[in-house]
């Protein structure tokens, strides 16, 4: 039987000097211990932010691939626990402890999948099938106007499926002007579509005079000294507008209807009213089961997250920024496209936060493929990929597109073949630039007793020998029993 490897050229005193059993080095030394190296059986440590500041990874973005049941989501759970366990850096000499999120999106034996590791870390668990209704312009996460003007674009479009179109844009521009003018103590969605179901040129008017006097304030430097300049951009200022009465007002109902069926359509209920949730995104542990949430909803509202993480950044308000964001199945929500845009915005900053965002996917190309040739969609898929700092790849089926698709990080065939063969629970680790490094992911007898993946199975096929029952022997008796070897 042959083996697969590599073939040397050379006499045995030259090819000695290549060392071929040699394993790549390490990628770090400090950080928390995830198992042992395939390799040499030395210890293999992981801290994503050591990994940063050294410049071996570029992010904190850390992807988890893997055919199903090969163990990501117990490595996932894995590497929350020992994480949790790091400093998240000091203030004046003083620990910060980690802040970590948990999103569970699939049910476990009738409870959330990761219950019992939150259980273990005592986060409050909140069913957001249940708590619902949501400020999308919650002012209390430091949204200006631009973000609120961004936010209503996508949710409008997100809802209409297509791009804005005709004035569509602009009546949103007047009606968000016009919300913070005069409604802004309870800004929302809500509010924002009433606005626009009575939107005329007269507003469009008062917003081209608000915007008009602050273009006048940031000439006057100028202005002040050339008068007749000033005179003459006032004339020009003071001209009709040459918007169309009709379409305008027909533009901003079809606006208007949008926002209505996220509020009150097929979204699911989840949207609307005052209800805040800073409280929640600041919180030092919390879990966020999205069991039974309408997919639409849960793809506008975890847009909203990433949108709100990026503005806490901004506004250096990193309270509501956990350092530990755990998700899953991550290509489902590259189905929506105000979620890849608010994604893709977060991951090309992802070097300015410190969170460590570990995702799972079975395969890259589910990311790589999404959206069509030359979309939109499909240029944020690339943006996060690109924007992945770290890739822990599990087994792969033994397909050609899917491994030539990991084959452009530099992965060599022979470890290509490995990898459509590795034992569950292995993991090859890439890095740009680096070999992969193949480890076995071992669990503490803690992680091995809180950590419950495929939970129903294991119930199912648990069983214990029938007639150990009472009912079930008094049931053999009463039928009769033969016995092998008696008559």
């Amino acid at each position: 039987m042959t083996t697969k490897g590599k073939v040397y050229k050379g006499i045995p005193s030259n090819v000695a000097m290549y060392a071929p059993w040699v394993a790549p080095r390490h990628l770090g030394n400090e950080g928390m211990p995830i198992g042992v190296d395939m390799r040499t059986n030395k210890l293999v440590v992981f801290d994503p932010w050591m990994l940063q500041r050294l410049r071996i990874i570029h992010s904190t973005i850390i992807l988890i691939l893997g055919d199903k049941n090969h163990g990501k989501t117990t490595l996932m759970q894995s590497l929350t626990l020992r994480l949790m366990a790091l400093q998240a850096g000091h203030v004046e000499g003083i620990p910060v402890e980690m802040r970590a999120r948990i999103h569970n999106r699939k049910p476990e034996d009738g409870e959330p999948e990761y219950k019992p590791l939150t259980d273990y870390l005592h986060s409050p668990t909140f069913s957001l099938n249940q708590d619902a209704l949501f400020n999308l312009f919650d002012m209390s996460m430091g949204m200006g106007v631009w973000d609120l003007l961004d936010t209503a674009v996508n949710v409008c479009e997100t809802a209409a499926e297509h791009p804005l179109t005709g004035f569509q844009p602009l009546n949103l521009q007047v009606a968000v002007y016009k919300m913070l003018r005069d409604f802004k103590d309870i800004a929302s969605p809500e509010i924002l579509e009433v606005l626009l179901r009575g939107l005329d040129v007269s507003d469009v008017e008062a917003y081209y005079d608000a915007s008009d006097n602050e273009l006048l304030g940031s000439l006057e430097t100028v202005l002040g000294a050339r008068p007749e300049l000033r005179s003459q951009l006032q004339l020009t200022m003071n001209r009709p507008k040459n918007i169309p009465q009709e379409q305008f007002r027909n533009d901003a109902g079809l606006a208007s209807t949008y926002l209505g069926r996220v509020l009150r359509g097929d979204f699911g209920r989840m949207f609307g009213g005052q209800k805040s949730l800073r409280s929640t995104l600041s919180l030092p542990m919390s879990t966020w089961d999205w069991t039974g949430v309408n997919p639409r909803a849960t793809s506008l509202l975890e847009a909203m997250i990433w949108k709100w993480n990026a503005i806490g950044l901004s506004g250096k308000d990193v309270g509501i920024i956990p350092h530990i964001n755990l998700g899953d199945e991550e290509s489902d929500g590259l189905n929506n496209l105000m979620h890849a845009r608010f994604m893709a915005a977060f991951v090309k900053k992802a070097r300015a936060f410190h969170t460590a965002d570990i995702r799972a996917t079975q395969y890259q190309s589910d990311i790589r493929n999404a959206g069509a040739e030359g979309s939109e969609m499909r240029g944020h898929a690339e943006s996060i990929l690109l924007g992945t700092g770290l890739r822990f790849i599990g087994r792969q089926p033994k397909d050609d597109a899917v491994l030539n698709d990991l084959a452009q990080l530099g992965i060599s065939d022979l470890d290509l073949d490995y990898l459509t063969t590795l034992p569950v629970g292995c993991w090859g680790i890439k890095v740009v630039d680096h070999p992969l490094v193949f480890a076995q992911h071992i669990l503490t007898p803690t992680e091995d007793r809180i950590i419950q993946s495929n939970s129903a199975s294991k119930r199912m096929t648990d069983r214990v020998p029938v007639l150990s029952t009472e009912e079930m022997r008094q049931r053999a008796i009463s039928v009769g029993i033969l016995k092998l070897g008696q008559e």
